[in-house]
This record gives structure tokens, sequence and C-alpha cells, in this order.
């Protein structure tokens, strides 16, 4: 089917855009260092990058909880709506 093969290739072709996308932004942190801040350009042409370091995410161990506290975990669950999922293999 032509419409499998042409997304196939749009993906390729993403797959290699976000390699180099990723390339590049490594290259500008290794520019940066240890900085969290870099402009560049005048005021009226020009940007600025930030790179500053988030504090830590905090989650729950489902599965001990699960494990050690089946009742608390049941209490406390939710399940979301069923959703449909497309692929192509």
């Amino acid at each position: 089917m032509a419409e499998v093969e042409a997304i196939r290739q749009l993906e390729a072709q993403k797959k290699e855009l976000d390699a180099k996308i990723t390339a590049g932004k490594n290259r500008l942190k290794e520019f940066m260092g240890d900085h969290e801040t870099a402009i560049w350009g005048t005021e009226n042409e020009g940007g600025r990058i930030t790179w500053k370091t988030q504090k830590g995410r905090t989650s729950i161990d489902s599965k001990r909880l699960k494990a050690d506290h089946p009742d608390i975990f049941d209490a406390y669950s939710k399940v979301g709506k069923p959703i449909r999922v497309f692929r192509i293999a």
C-alpha cells in the first residue's frame, strides 16, 4: 500500500532529523559546560539557551506497594478509559 510506504519513508526521515537535532543539542551542551544560560546575537536578533537542573520527580513504587499493602493499592488504584492504538508493523 502506497500510504504505508510513504509513512515509513517519513518516519525514517524523522528518525534522521531527530538524530541531527540531538547531536546539535549535545554540541551546545558541551559548549555551555557548567553554565546554565547562553546568549547569542543582539537584543533584536538572537536568543537565549537555558540548561538548568530540575528537582527529581517523586513517584510511588506501585509493584512494591501492591505486594506489601494490596488493600491500600486497590483502594487508591484508578483505571483509565480504554484507548485505540494505531501501529504499522
